[in-house]
């Protein structure tokens, strides 16, 4: 068996699954093939240095990018509040929650309002509110 790269289209081909390897695919040792996948597995991403694929750190996110994952992580903490909001002020709204549960609410209805307050545009520097206790 032998291992090729193609960096276009990018990936790792076998001589023995792959009756169609690109012709810009180099030879890899079995042992850089690992190293190439064991890398990717700690974070690195696979480049082509000289023709020959090598291990870089991932790039830092864009600012964009981190934009996007505080929208995302927003989003998700509020669908979770929602959750445990609902329930609660339907135990109250029918008469029948213990003083726990009136507590629960208010402290969960907090949280989802400083959620709301927060301003994902100053991403990665944002200081989230601390989940109450479920």
């Amino acid at each position: 068996m032998t291992i090729f790269f193609s960096p276009d289209p990018i990936g790792f081909y076998d001589s023995v699954l792959n009756t169609d390897i690109p012709n810009n695919a180099v030879e890899v040792s079995v042992e850089k093939h690992a190293e190439l996948i064991n890398g990717q597995a700690d974070g690195k991403i696979i480049s082509i240095e000289n023709g020959q694929p090598v291990l870089i750190d991932r790039p830092a996110p864009s600012k964009d990018e981190l934009i996007a994952e505080a929208n995302l992580k927003k989003t998700t903490l509020l669908s979770t509040a929602t959750l445990i909001i609902n329930p609660l002020s339907d135990a109250i709204e029918l008469d029948i929650a213990s003083t726990e549960e009136v507590a629960t609410l208010k402290a969960w209805k907090v949280y989802r309002v400083l959620l709301t307050r927060i301003d994902t545009s100053t991403a990665p520097d944002i200081e989230w509110p601390i989940q109450p206790d479920a």
